[in-house]
């Protein structure tokens, strides 16, 4: 079993979440379920093993992805296989957040370390993407971003 740094509701919810993935061609096609999930972690913190809220929760973020799918998955055999793998394919990492651009990770020395302040501010990742955008969008030369 994967290692979860914030306990059995977030094994739970990656679960869910890969779960999700498996319906879909690209990870993008499932950013808003993943998004919505994630929304619901707080409310879900306090009934870690009320899997009524969980299914709830699913249903809510489902949009066009099939909801009893992904139910019936999470806590089946197929859900923590597909757990697994993406344990297996996680590359190896000090903490979260964990960004890689380009397959650079953003907490290498050219980004900063871990312990550097850049890493707390809000606009981080944009700076970080801008930094290595070939062609960078207008957006990048503000004066908020530099």
């Amino acid at each position: 079993m994967p290692y979860c740094q914030h306990g059995e509701l977030e094994c739970i919810i990656n679960r869910v979440e890969d779960c999700a993935r498996t319906q879909v061609q690209s990870n993008w096609a499932a950013v808003d379920f993943l998004v919505c999930m994630e929304e619901q972690y707080d409310s879900l913190a306090a009934n870690a093993q009320d899997f009524t809220k969980i299914d709830a929760a699913i249903t809510q973020c489902a949009g066009s992805l099939d909801a009893a799918a992904i139910q019936g998955c999470y806590n089946s055999q197929q859900g923590f296989q597909q757990q697994q793998v993406s344990a297996k394919n996680t590359p190896a990492h000090d903490g979260v957040p964990y960004l890689l651009v380009n397959g650079q990770s953003l907490q290498t020395p050219s980004f900063g370390s871990k312990d550097d302040p850049i890493l707390s501010c809000p606009d981080f990742l944009s700076r970080a993407l801008c930094s290595v955008l070939s062609d960078p969008p207008a957006s990048c030369t503000s004066e908020y971003l530099m």
